[in-house]
């Protein structure tokens, strides 16, 4: 089932198999300076090249926080594959109460009045993307967002794609929402 989140711009990006996808980590390191002739330093004096993983979680100065907090709730060695790191993450962050909310604003989404398609939109994919698992395929999320939009809204889907916008497949569906 697709994905869709925002890139670094703001977009709305589908991702295919999130499961199968590169978990990356950013590590931002401090720029060394240019060499030149009149430089200084030499280059085994680049403390950032041997930096461990432990330092960059840590921080030198006792004011700065630890950027990596492991879990204290969970027993030692509970979490051994990244499927046991999820479920403990969304059973911490997203309970079953907060997850059923979630789904009801999901499945009963309705237009908001004078909101503009790409507004409605946006929103819609905001309540998505607030509820990762949702569980919803990707036929019922379309039709869930064809239900609650106002008439001219679906006159304006439907002239936008030319023809019978709900005889699409759901993936063109999603795909075609996401660029209009």
């Amino acid at each position: 089932m697709p994905y869709w989140i925002r890139d670094s711009e703001g977009r709305l990006v589908k991702i295919n198999n999130p499961h199968e996808t590169e978990l990356e980590l950013e590590v931002e390191v401090m720029e060394t300076i240019p060499e030149d002739q009149h430089s200084q330093h030499a280059p085994e004096e680049n403390l950032n090249a041997y930096r461990s993983m432990r330092d960059r979680m840590h921080p030198p100065h006792m004011s700065a926080p630890s950027c990596i907090v492991p879990p204290t709730e969970t027993r030692p060695r509970s979490i051994r594959s990244w499927t046991d790191l999820q479920a403990e993450f969304l059973k911490k962050f997203f309970s079953t109460h907060r997850t059923n909310g979630l789904k009801r604003q999901i499945s009963n989404f309705s237009a908001k009045e004078n909101e503009k398609f790409y507004e409605c939109w946006e929103r819609y994919m905001e309540a998505i993307n607030a509820c990762p698992r949702h569980g919803f395929d990707t036929w019922l999320l379309v039709s869930y967002f064809y239900d609650g939009i106002s008439s001219s809204m679906k006159q304006l889907l439907e002239t936008m794609c030319g023809g019978d916008f709900m005889s699409k497949n759901p993936e063109e569906a999603m795909d075609f929402l996401s660029y209009c």
